[in-house]
């Protein structure tokens, strides 16, 4: 069964890693929330969200995962390439993914999470978006 997530690009405390996601078609998360990239796999929807700015960009998780060191730390990054990558201009905001999740779902959004899991009817909804 397709899942949907919402991963955030971590701008605030690390926008090199964000500029790398975006250029690179992948998600990441170093330390503490590394696991939950791990909960990701193939096929499942993946939108990157910016803090303030909303949703990004969206695309399809390939499955394998990649652990890395960071910042000098040995295996602290998890990663994943996403594949059919799409950047979203200008980003759906955070107020219009709330609308649609409470319409679809009657259900909040948390947002300030490194990774949130998104019931199915909202990921499928905020796809549509896009299409």
């Amino acid at each position: 069964m397709k899942r949907y997530y919402l991963v955030n690009t971590n701008r605030t405390h690390r926008p090199s890693e964000e500029r790398r996601m975006l250029r690179h078609s992948q998600v990441s998360a170093q330390y503490g929330p590394k696991k939950k990239i791990d909960l990701i796999k193939e096929g499942d929807i993946v939108f990157l969200y910016q803090n303030i700015e909303g949703v990004v960009a969206y695309g399809i998780a390939d499955g394998n995962l990649i652990v890395g060191d960071f910042e000098g730390h040995k295996d602290e990054q998890h990663l994943m390439h996403v594949d059919r990558f799409r950047i979203i201009k200008p980003p759906i905001k955070p107020s219009e993914i709330t609308k649609l999740s409470n319409r679809v779902a009657s259900t909040g959004v948390f947002y300030a999470r490194t990774f949130s899991p998104l019931q199915p009817e909202v990921g499928r909804a905020l796809l549509r978006l896009f299409k």
